[in-house]
């Protein structure tokens, strides 16, 4: 099974970065950095969910489903 491929909305520019978020509701946002070091041009992608970055080799799938699940603690109720 496949998963859905991201549609990146319009980028939010930035001095040293870009920042697109999935319009198809996984919560996953694409920032793009760019910066001059030693007069070499450097860019970079990383992925964020839920302000957390995810440590990917690739682009991390899309999965609407597993963003919008909401975990509940267990409770127990003793009844005496």
């Amino acid at each position: 099974m496949t998963s859905a491929r991201h549609r990146w909305g319009e980028p939010a520019r930035f001095p040293h970065k870009t920042e697109r978020t999935c319009l198809n509701g996984c919560g996953i946002t694409k920032v793009g950095h760019h910066q001059v070091e030693d007069g070499f041009a450097r860019h970079w992608t990383d992925f964020w969910r839920d302000g957390e970055r995810i440590v990917c080799a690739a682009t991390p799938p899309c999965d609407p489903f597993v963003a919008s699940c909401v975990q509940i603690p267990a409770t127990t109720s003793e009844t005496s």
